[in-house]
């Protein structure tokens, strides 16, 4: 662990509970920002993977309505 990660987990022990707790929150905010950001662009690769495929006719596409039968969700 580096000496910085080590100061700042001792300051946090200085903390009262909620302070941690709102420390804990913002630390995992930082995770959750980052994990978002790179669900969101491997989505949009796959969306321009599929449009592509579909501009290729390796994929076909079916109207909304029989999809929602197929899935029994009318």
């Amino acid at each position: 662990m580096s000496t910085k990660v080590i100061r700042i987990i001792e300051e946090a022990k200085q903390l009262n509970a909620i302070e941690r707790a709102e420390l804990l929150e913002e630390v995992y905010k930082m995770f959750e920002d980052e994990v978002d950001k790179n669900i969101q662009e491997k989505w949009a690769e796959e969306s321009e993977d599929r449009i592509d495929a579909y501009e290729r006719g390796e994929l076909k596409s079916i109207p909304y309505e029989d999809d929602k039968k197929s899935i029994g969700s009318e």
